[in-house]
């Protein structure tokens, strides 16, 4: 069942397939060598269910403990997170076995999934948590795992298909700086093949069309930095089970970086383990990293900067305008109310961020020449169009047989 219109009455449909999309049914095909959203056709949603949707390290795994917080009231798990709050479109297990370990759960399911909003199964009775994550610290974070991707890629990758990886894996052909280049200006086809600036934004996207949906809600890593214990409060309200103050700031000690890393074991998304010939890791703590904000101006120079602002602006232009890229970047930040649930969104201007160390200019002061320090955003007012795809990299349609993907060629 669709989700319904918004209280003024309008609907958001799906944006119109283009290449390297097609549709079954109402839905856009988000199919790679490592996931394929339409295995969700093999479960059965049922009244409660949660579905956790983001791009890769946007803190999926950060919100699937929250939840697991509220719904279990505590930090104990019935099982390994990846057994209890599968990803059900990686292709590493067959779906009939994944879906009949969801079926015999007996308690509210939450499950993980990378496919954005407009690639899934939509429901009124089920409740629909998008993630965002400023994208360069989210293409960092990818950047470091690449070697976990590179050995995936080895055994779930079609042979004799060159399919890039869903993180920033260029088998070691470039340096960080061109990688982060070919994220930047990569493709702005929606799919799941290739991870760039702009299927992230896409990602982002979907969820902030339809964010004034009763069933969706939008959360954002830098708000779970900023006020853990607010945003496991918003959390408990969205999913209709209350929290009071006091238990809220007991269960948030076990979701801050630090309390997720000593129990890795158990939260991090052990991918490779039973795929991967003799991979069992001795630990997954590295998984977590830092978590920090702001590695990418190791790798960025002045130029880089420049053209993310552009390219940002650009993409958010087609997407959800400057509000929308303000979110993607900070979140609510100290905004009153959540996004998401029917509230206002209630910041006028729109920012791309570019460099956090340098002062930004002001919407207002903009024109008089006067600074103002919003500490992690520069203001851009107008923007020269984008050039295309970086010179030296083409991409590909391609069709296998897990469906349609984009390969990189020369």
């Amino acid at each position: 069942m669709p989700i319904a219109s918004d209280e003024m009455g309008n609907n958001h449909p799906p944006p119109a397939p283009s290449s390297g999309q097609f549709r079954t049914d109402d839905r856009v095909a988000y199919r790679s060598w490592m996931s394929d959203n339409l295995r969700w056709d093999s479960l059965t949603l049922r009244d409660g269910d949660i579905v956790i949707s983001a791009p890769p390290k946007c803190g999926t795994t950060w919100t699937q403990r929250l939840i697991s917080l509220v719904i279990f009231d505590g930090p104990q798990l019935p099982a390994p997170m990846h057994l209890v709050s599968p990803w059900l479109d990686l292709t590493a297990r067959p779906v009939q076995e994944v879906a009949a370990a969801l079926d015999a759960q007996p308690h509210r399911r939450f499950i993980k999934t990378h496919t954005p909003l407009d690639g899934l199964v939509l429901e009124d009775r089920v409740t629909y948590i998008g993630v965002g994550r400023d994208p360069r610290d989210a293409a960092v974070s990818m950047l470091m795992d690449q070697h976990r991707m590179r050995a995936l890629h080895e055994v779930l990758g079609p042979p004799g298909e060159r399919f890039a990886p869903p993180g920033l894996d260029f088998d070691g052909e470039f340096s960080p700086l061109d990688v982060m280049r070919r994220w930047l200006e990569g493709p702005n086809v929606p799919t799941e093949g290739v991870a760039s600036l702009a299927t992230i934004l896409h990602h982002f996207a979907t969820f902030w069309d339809r964010r004034r949906q009763p069933n969706v809600a939008m959360f954002h890593y830098a708000d779970y930095r900023a006020d853990l214990v607010g945003e496991l409060l918003r959390l408990g309200s969205v999913l209709g089970i209350e929290l009071g103050p006091d238990r809220a700031a007991e269960l948030a000690e076990h979701a801050t970086l630090d309390a997720m890393r000593a129990h890795a074991d158990a939260l991090a998304p052990a991918a490779t383990r039973g795929v991967l010939p003799g991979h069992q890791p001795r630990t997954e703590a590295p998984f977590f990293r830092a978590g920090g904000r702001g590695q990418w101006h190791d790798i960025f120079t002045a130029a880089e900067h420049r053209r993310y602002g552009e390219r940002a602006a650009e993409l958010a232009g087609n997407l959800g305008g400057p509000e929308f890229l303000d979110w993607a970047h900070r979140g609510r930040g100290d905004r009153r109310g959540p996004v998401g649930r029917g509230s206002p969104d209630g910041h006028p201007s729109w920012v791309s961020l570019v460099d956090q160390r340098q002062p930004a200019l002001g919407r207002a002061g903009a024109a008089r020449g006067r600074h103002r320090d919003f500490g992690t955003v520069e203001v851009r007012r107008h923007v020269d169009p984008a050039p295309g795809v970086a010179a030296g990299l083409r991409w590909t349609a391609v069709a296998g047989a897990a469906g349609r993907g984009f390969a990189m060629a020369g």
